[in-house]
């Protein structure tokens, strides 16, 4: 009897190494095939890596207590969690050499269940308007989350994202996250006013923009602000680009309303000082980080 106890024990731990060591080496396995998808120079070796990552992504999932494993910051994934760490959303970009990038995303939930994302941005029309579900997903990369309340005191998240859309041009959106029975839906007429119209009721943010101009939208916490470029048409700049938008040195923003919803605001540089304020920038030389906070 003693050694049927004492084998049961063994075989017990063995498992439980065995399983440790699986999320191990599946996160180490995560953080060397997304390195090549963010960072390889041949966009075959981003496409062959990105087909491991997504197997890897899977399997990790699959693994009993995954969800309290911290992907850190070895592994190139934007991956936000609300305050209350229920849940977290990891999404990532695949560039094409040609045609813009792919985008792909899950939501874990910490009773271990996930959703996968499916990007179909290149579907859409009229953005702004669009609720959506994740098999119909605005794909983008998220870098920043604004955890925010309805006048209900339910929860919505902002996702703050960034989509290379083509060679020509490239989009921000702020999306709007909720939940309802455990799925997530995306797009919530939360936005209230635009530049042209102050009646406007938008469920995202979209900005599109020339590639090679330098756009910001962001969350300023020092002024409570949604901040973004205010954009004026130009011709672009770039061999074949053709008429595009690039910032003219002011800012426009949103800011919350008692009602739970955000108010735009015009001008925002002088309602604040004399000279336009930046939030907090994602990418900068100063900082020397990336979208993901990694150090150059």
């Amino acid at each position: 009897m003693r050694l049927l106890i004492l084998l049961l024990t063994i075989s017990i731990s063995s498992l439980s190494v065995c399983a440790q060591t699986s999320l191990e080496e599946l996160h180490s396995s995560i953080s060397y095939h997304s390195d090549i998808v963010a960072n390889a120079a041949l966009e075959s070796s981003r496409l062959k890596a990105n087909k491991m990552l997504v197997n890897d992504l899977e399997s990790f999932f699959d693994q009993e207590n995954s969800f309290d494993v911290d992907f850190g910051e070895d592994v190139w994934l934007s991956v936000k969690s609300p305050d209350a760490k229920d849940w977290r959303i990891i999404t990532w970009e695949l560039k094409k050499d040609e045609a813009g990038s792919e985008f792909y995303g899950y939501i874990q939930m910490n009773d271990g269940s996930v959703v996968l994302l499916k990007d179909h941005s290149d579907d859409m029309d009229d953005v702004e308007y669009l609720s959506l579900d994740a098999s119909y997903w605005y794909g983008a990369l998220y870098y920043n989350m604004i955890e925010q309340a309805d006048t209900d005191g339910d929860k919505y998240f902002i996702l703050l994202g960034y989509d290379h859309h083509d060679k020509f041009t490239n989009r921000k959106i702020a999306d709007v996250l909720t939940f309802k029975d455990g799925q997530p839906i995306f797009g919530k007429e939360i936005f209230n006013g635009t530049e042209e119209d102050s009646t406007s009721v938008l469920s995202r943010l979209f900005i599109e923009y020339g590639s090679d101009a330098n756009v910001s939208l962001n969350y300023n916490p020092a002024l409570g602000l949604i901040v973004f470029d205010h954009l004026i048409g130009r011709m672009g700049q770039l061999p074949g680009q053709g008429p595009t938008y690039y910032p003219d040195g002011s800012y426009c923003g949103y800011k919350p309303a008692e009602d739970g919803t955000w108010k735009y605001v015009d001008k925002l540089y002088d309602q604040i000082s004399a000279t336009a304020p930046r939030p907090k920038p994602v990418l900068g030389k100063k900082n020397k980080k990336d979208l993901f906070g990694k150090k150059n």
